[in-house]
């Protein structure tokens, strides 16, 4: 994109108060259709930018562009692989071990990596009851009776049950 210029808007503000901007220059970083940012220029004289200077800087953003994408690129790619090695590890880990309790420490030790959580559970369900599952290391520290006995009727309580239903994940941002 080579952008185009427009010169003395008047509904340009200048928001910085420390100077007074005469010459600005606004310009999208754009990659792949997509607007990513913006790249801005400012001057406090007066004809200080001109079509040349806004091609220039139209140059080093589209550059800019592809450089910020391929960085981001990059770090989805190393976090992908990351996930990949931890799941890996993790699955041949699980494999080890038909005993539960060692099945679940695993699982929310791995789990931990991918998602760190300040608690995590495991639920089972019984004729439309989940009950959470402690893992016999953990009972040994419980001493909440009303929590290790805490059961949810998937079938009657409405967010459960919705997820019963769609087999679909519920989050709940804050």
């Amino acid at each position: 994109p080579t952008g185009r210029l427009t010169i003395d808007r008047p509904d340009f503000e200048n928001k910085n108060t420390a100077y007074k901007i005469r010459g600005w220059i606004c310009l999208p970083l754009i990659a792949h259709d997509q607007i990513l940012g913006l790249l801005t220029v400012d001057h406090t004289e007066v004809g200080a930018y001109g079509e040349v200077e806004t091609r220039l800087a139209q140059s080093f953003a589209n550059h800019a562009a592809n450089a910020i994408e391929n960085a981001r690129l990059y770090t989805a790619e190393q976090e992908a692989r990351r996930t990949a090695e931890i799941m890996r590890e993790a699955n041949t880990m699980l494999a080890q071990s038909l005993n539960l309790d060692a099945i679940l420490r695993t699982l929310f030790e791995y789990l931990h990596i991918l998602i760190p959580f300040d608690s995590a559970k495991i639920w089972f369900i019984q004729e439309d009851i989940a009950q959470m599952y402690f893992p016999q290391s953990v009972k040994e520290w419980i001493d909440d009776k009303e929590a290790m006995d805490f059961r949810i009727n998937i079938k009657t309580d409405p967010l459960y049950r919705e997820m019963f239903i769609t087999q679909q994940g519920v989050l709940i941002a804050d």
